[in-house]
């Protein structure tokens, strides 16, 4: 699994801090899995050709349950768009999430050291 630390661009509250070149929004791609460096290197070059930027925070494994929605991998990142501001992220597909929608969906499943470690302090829970 691959560890990234949090970035220094998130608040408490989950949102991220503008800096003076760009925005970003929190999301989640769920049933993805990244083996190694070189799979993040794939999505984020993937990314990058569509013209946005994302720094991944890290990955996990649901629990299962929730209607056989879990047992999968889902990463955390940040996306940006250094052009346009921060990106709705049905704009690419519908495979990812907002952080604070995926957590009010998925909570269930969601194994307590990822909450801690993605979504405590940011609003999702206490």
């Amino acid at each position: 699994m691959v560890k990234i630390s949090r970035s220094k661009h998130i608040t408490k509250q989950g949102t991220v801090k503008k800096n003076p070149v760009r925005t970003g929004v929190k999301i989640v791609m769920p049933g993805l899995l990244m083996r190694d460096k070189a799979e993040e290197k794939v999505i984020v070059d993937g990314f990058a050709k569509a013209g946005l930027k994302i720094k991944i925070l890290g990955q996990f494994r649901t629990a299962s349950g929730q209607g056989g929605s879990g047992g999968r991998n889902d990463v955390v990142a940040v996306m940006y768009n250094p052009e346009k501001g921060a990106v709705h992220p049905m704009h690419l597909g519908g495979l990812f999430r907002w952080a604070d929608d995926y957590f009010d969906n998925n909570k269930g499943i969601i194994p307590k050291k990822a909450k801690d470690e993605f979504f405590k302090g940011a609003g999702y829970y206490k």
